[in-house]
């Protein structure tokens, strides 16, 4: 079992809370899995996901305004970035504050950035809600919903050799494609 697994079978819904808070994704989907294994209520995975994700959105939210140009300007080599982030949260703040959570990387940093770019406490709590529900009942579903299908499909030694072929197949064309993706941005950053 992996780490994150272990986690929640060996705390459950504080797992779930803290993990939703820290982590996010993972802990959501593994939490679905339990759920469909009966070992957790899917309704109260769902809704402690969505209090976990909303409680950790908001504090840094809050962090935001209230440190966020600190924070912020200590990542000098990224100030472009941030300020050109800042300037589309200023321009996109619903729709930001919406997707954060299911932009990869972003769902730590986003809503400090978002915080700090002087969006109104009100609009990002409610957008900041509806988000977090989305994406409760979408990450933790899909974790409920796989669970089934990953256990038939890997139910015999043969199937589960052949996923780990594939998956470390997978995972290595992912790495070099990274390091690719890596090197065009390092020389597009020296041009």
């Amino acid at each position: 079992m992996t780490d994150a697994g272990q986690w929640i079978s060996d705390y459950g819904y504080i797992a779930v809370v803290v993990g939703s808070i820290i982590e996010g994704e993972t802990i959501a989907f593994l939490a679905g899995i339990a759920a469909h294994k009966h070992l957790l209520s899917y309704p109260l995975v769902l809704l402690l996901t969505f209090v976990g994700a909303t409680a950790g959105d908001f504090t840094l939210y809050m962090v935001g305004r209230r440190f966020g140009t600190q924070i912020l300007s200590r990542f000098r080599r990224q100030q472009k970035k941030i300020q050109r982030f800042q300037q589309r949260v200023r321009e996109h703040e619903t729709w930001l504050i919406l997707g954060m959570r299911f932009a990869y990387g972003f769902r730590t940093v986003g809503p400090i950035i978002i915080g700090s770019s002087g969006v109104k406490l009100r609009k990002f709590v409610l957008f900041n809600v509806i988000g977090a529900a989305v994406w409760a009942f979408s990450v933790v579903t899909l974790g409920y919903a796989a669970s089934e299908v990953l256990f038939r499909l890997f139910a015999h030694e043969h199937q589960r050799r052949i996923a780990f072929v594939v998956l470390m197949v997978a995972l290595l064309l992912i790495l070099i494609g990274v390091k690719w993706y890596r090197s065009k941005q390092a020389d597009s950053n020296d041009a």
